[in-house]
């Protein structure tokens, strides 16, 4: 799809907003039948512009931290690099991969239950490609703040935001939420009504299951994993160290994202870095625009700060898919 109009976004927008919004009720609200979004969406999964839908789970409810693994390879050879992804995309602790540009080309999203686990996994990692990776460096993932794709929309007073991560306490959940939770992992779309066929339920016991996993904060929301590259924008990551930042200073950068129709996420993370931020914006002149912006509102404070363009997204998920295995 070569161009993409402005219902062609807003319907990208309410996908990206809750993936699991009735395709009736997208209908009404963009003013279009229902048969001519489906046949929309469908051409956006064929392009990969949509590359799949996700269910966001709060891998912190359940006892996991988050580790971002940046690496520098030696070779970028195809087979070496198949190889490696392959790999790294067969370990279930892996929750996202990003291919990145600059002096780093991946970046790989662990989730383990402590910092110990995943230092034995990287270094099984780094053992079997020993002559491929050159550097690398650990982020421990404090919190990411999601923020949504304002930017696909004019609704400029929608606001979305939920925080994955952090101190959380434990959910407790039972057998069939655990159930639920494991369907609506692999298939986010799924309707209640077939899952409570599934499970012989009666589908209000369905949604009032999930509806406790969302009011527990286990799942935060429903989304669609998009490559805003179909559309011609550029997705961006900015790494930046802070010195001397007072919680004051914390929230009013924090509302300067929230203010920032690109920012698609902020991480808060520990270790070479301080903030990482996930931008998509139209072109490199606006960009630069947005960079301009940050460092003059915030030069006191910002001390080292480093850009990656992002190329790809190989895998996106919320929870290793180990969590099922090991209480179902």
């Amino acid at each position: 799809m070569d161009t993409f109009s402005k219902k062609d976004l807003s319907i990208l927008f309410e996908l990206d907003k809750n993936a699991r919004s009735p395709l009736n009720r997208i209908a009404k609200k963009l003013k279009t039948s229902q048969q001519g979004l489906a046949y929309k969406i469908k051409k956006f999964e064929e392009h990969k512009t949509i590359i799949n839908y996700h269910v966001f789970i709060d891998y912190a409810c359940f006892g996991y931290s988050g580790y971002k693994v940046i690496f520098s390879l030696h070779s970028l050879k195809k087979e070496q690099i198949e190889s490696f992804l392959k790999n790294i995309e067969s370990h279930s602790s892996v929750l996202s991969i990003f291919e990145l540009g600059g002096q780093w080309d991946y970046m790989v999203l662990f989730a383990h239950k402590n910092a110990s686990r995943c230092n034995k996994e990287l270094h099984t990692l780094l053992s079997q490609f020993p002559k491929l990776i050159k550097n690398y460096f650990v982020l421990t993932n404090i919190a990411s703040y999601e923020m949504g794709r304002k930017y696909l929309s004019e609704q400029v007073s929608y606001s979305h935001l939920f925080i994955i991560g952090g101190d959380k306490e434990q959910a407790k959940i039972d057998f069939i939420e655990q159930k639920l939770l494991k369907e609506m992992y692999e298939n986010p779309r799924i309707p209640y009504v077939k899952l409570a066929a599934k499970y012989h339920l009666n589908p209000k016991t369905v949604i009032s299951k999930i509806k406790k996993l969302q009011t527990q904060g286990v799942i935060k929301g429903y989304g669609a994993n998009i490559d805003c590259s179909g559309y011609g924008y550029l997705a961006q990551k900015i790494f930046f160290t802070f010195s001397s930042l007072s919680l004051e200073k914390e929230d009013e950068l924090m509302k300067f994202f929230r203010q920032q129709e690109h920012v698609i996420r902020v991480s808060k993370t520990f270790g070479k870095w301080d903030y990482e931020i996930d931008v998509e914006i139209k072109d490199l002149k606006e960009f630069q625009k947005f960079c301009y912006q940050l460092r003059s509102q915030f030069s006191e404070f910002i001390q080292n700060l480093e850009i990656c363009p992002v190329f790809k997204y190989h895998k996106q998920n919320s929870l290793p898919y180990t969590f099922f295995s090991e209480i179902l």
